[in-house]
């Protein structure tokens, strides 16, 4: 435990910074099933697959950018772009121009995510690595919370990208004046497709059915609260499963190092799954169900940190942490375009409550995968 807050406290000026981040980029991605709503939630869905399309792309590209310029120059230079990006997005609501620049969104955050995470696990040995990661995971979903909370204000859509933007500058300011050293520098990469085949089997599944699921609801949650109520249900729907994602890093985290990783995966997911078969089969009503779906956020939102803490067990050579993070996060990414368009087609065709079979159907597979998955 020492040790696990001595790291922390050492890259407290990194967790500061990305926290600002945070909320600025979950702004911007929780407002896109607003702003959209009077055009359908197919071109919502539409909208929020480019923004992942620009994250395949960072997976693509960062790699060698990193490399060439080391992660503190990068992280500077990532922030600005997409701060940019963020305010330019109030000078028309073009369907076209919107995608334009979701794709630049995606690959600029992205891309920080990637220095991050490899900054992270350069930075922790295994028996840490999975509390280190769900404290970096715990901020992310705090920041989402204080993000629906800021949109249940009703701010105009010029508000909401300004104070985005002022965010994500803001986000330089922790790593100018707190002192922190750099990750090692990585060695010169070629520009390639990340391998999804130099992960385990547990860490691929998992990060694949991670994509579906997480990003899937953080893109299209709003869109299915406005498709059967009221707006002002968007904030407590939307904090209610974040905030079960948050409750899940304290346990998870714990249980992954102490049990291992596919214990793990099967009992989050188990609570997602049986949670969405309640408010599919169980008549629940949506007083109910906008409180209950924190146990949906408990199951789901944990699931990327355990892929990734699955594939760097396996990573003997800490400068290639970037290498792994962006194959795991290629494969999460992948199934994250896909799952908004699926989403924004089920939910115009089938409306009621098609967001949750999509998510029980998901949810079954992984269980049945994993659970035939060889304990490591």
């Amino acid at each position: 435990m020492i040790c696990f807050r001595k790291k922390i406290i050492t890259l407290r000026a990194l967790f500061i910074s990305m926290a600002f981040m945070f909320v600025g980029n979950a702004l911007t991605l929780s407002s896109v099933g607003i702003m959209l709503k009077s055009k359908g939630e197919l071109i919502a869905g539409l909208v929020s697959s480019f923004f992942y399309i620009g994250a395949i792309a960072s997976t693509i590209f960062t790699k060698k950018i990193v490399s060439n310029l080391g992660h503190l120059r990068c992280y500077f230079l990532f922030c600005t772009i997409f701060a940019i990006a963020i305010i330019l997005q109030n000078l028309s609501y073009s369907v076209f121009y919107w995608i334009c620049l979701r794709v630049v969104i995606g690959f600029c955050y992205y891309s920080l995510v990637i220095i991050i995470e490899s900054w992270l696990n350069s930075k922790c040995n295994d028996n840490i690595r999975s509390r280190v990661i769900s404290f970096y995971e715990i901020i992310y979903y705090i920041c989402f919370v204080l993000a629906s909370i800021i949109l249940g204000f009703g701010l105009s859509n010029y508000s909401i990208f300004l104070l985005s933007s002022i965010l994500v500058i803001s986000a330089l300011i922790p790593l100018k004046f707190i002192e922190i050293k750099n990750p090692p520098r990585v060695r010169e990469f070629k520009i390639s497709f990340p391998s999804l085949f130099i992960l385990p089997p547990l860490a691929l599944i998992t990060a694949l059915c991670a994509g579906f699921l997480a990003n899937g609801f953080l893109s299209m949650g709003s869109a299915y609260v406005l498709l059967n109520n009221r707006v002002e249900d968007v904030p407590v729907f939307m904090s209610s499963a974040l905030l079960g994602g948050f409750c899940s890093f304290f346990f998870i985290g714990y249980i992954s190092d102490r049990w291992g990783r596919r214990i793990s995966v099967i009992l989050a997911n188990l609570i997602a799954l049986i949670t969405c078969g309640i408010i599919l089969f169980g008549n629940v009503s949506f007083g109910v169900e906008k409180y209950i779906v924190f146990f949906v956020g408990f199951g789901v939102f944990c699931l990327y940190s355990l892929a990734l803490a699955r594939a760097n067990d396996a990573l003997s050579d800490k400068s290639k942490a970037i290498v792994l993070g962006s194959s795991v996060l290629f494969s999460y990414l992948l199934a994250s375009v896909f799952s908004s368009l699926i989403l924004g087609f089920i939910m115009q065709t089938f409306k009621g409550k098609s967001f949750f079979v999509f998510y029980f159907l998901i949810l079954l597979i992984l269980f049945i995968i994993v659970i035939f998955q060889k304990k490591k």
